[in-house]
């Protein structure tokens, strides 16, 4: 059985599970922190690189994963391309588009956009404002149901 590298378990878990705190991904690969910090660092410079040099970082990520097939844009976590406007990165966290959670269950506009609110309040960047947009429409449902 191949052995894998830690440095190799960290792009793994990072590529998996992009919004990890380092001492999670740390305490989930069996590594210390300082390596965690070293590799996502190394990473977000692959990340950063202008779509024409796709082929260079796909032969970056290629060297980094050592022999595993070389991946095009699109084919490889590291290397897709963020769609702000479709599909954001902090819609996926989790695995499921909440979308898709809210049209399933069948909830009301407001309900659903409580769901929306509290789901993605870790994962953009003002948890309190978020919070408060949930509230607003909570407190708007319950409203409408007391009437």
């Amino acid at each position: 059985m191949k052995r894998v590298n830690g440095s190799k378990k960290i792009a793994n878990y990072i590529a998996k599970h992009p919004h990890a705190k380092p001492k999670q991904v740390a305490l989930a690969t069996g590594t210390n922190v300082k390596l965690v910090y070293n590799v996502a660092s190394r990473l977000r410079k692959v990340t950063k690189v202008h779509e024409k040099e796709v082929d260079r970082v796909a032969d970056i990520v290629h060297a980094f994963t050592r022999g595993q097939p070389r991946l095009r844009m699109g084919e490889h976590p590291l290397l897709v391309k963020d769609d702000k406007v479709n599909s954001p990165a902090h819609y996926k966290v989790g695995g499921i588009e909440v979308i898709d959670f809210i049209e399933s269950k069948n909830f009301s506009y407001n309900l659903g956009n409580v769901i929306k609110y509290v789901s993605r309040a870790d994962h953009k960047g003002n948890k309190l404002e978020d919070l408060k947009k949930a509230q607003w429409y909570l407190t708007r449902e319950i409203n409408n149901l007391s009437k």
